[in-house]
């Protein structure tokens, strides 16, 4: 089995499925829309700026989830080193703060998507060790 092989086979289905829909709904859908509607009736040219910004928000949707398992593998790191426990962790709190965590969640999926580039290729050759 070829490192290739191992390193995008690492992640199973259902985590790299649900980063992949999460990051479609949440992130590359409104981004394409805030494009489209941003230049409505310009010029033909604003659609040659189109295609490249296609591409690295497609490149970025795919490599999502592996930047994703490498932010989850160092916050996780981190949260055991302080603690010494495991990461099931139970947040009990008025539901009026939920906004809080879920803006939180937002931006550090955003924050993950737009550098996925950079962040998921430790995630790939971690996953192509691990599975050797």
């Amino acid at each position: 089995m070829s490192f290739i092989f191992r390193a995008f086979g690492g992640l199973g289905s259902a985590v790299y499925l649900r980063h992949f829909v999460y990051s479609l709904l949440l992130i590359y859908l409104p981004q394409l829309y805030m494009e489209l509607v941003r230049h409505p009736n310009e010029s033909p040219t604003w659609q040659d700026k189109l295609i490249p910004f296609i591409f690295f928000v497609t490149v970025c949707q795919c490599l999502y989830p592996y930047s994703r398992f490498v932010y989850e593998s160092i916050t996780n790191a981190i949260r055991n080193f302080f603690s010494g426990e495991s990461d099931d962790y139970i947040f009990i709190f008025p539901a009026i703060f939920l906004f809080i965590p879920l803006l939180w969640k937002y931006v550090t999926m955003a924050f993950c998507f737009a550098l996925s580039p950079i962040l998921a290729p430790f995630g790939l050759i971690w996953l192509g060790r691990h599975n050797g």
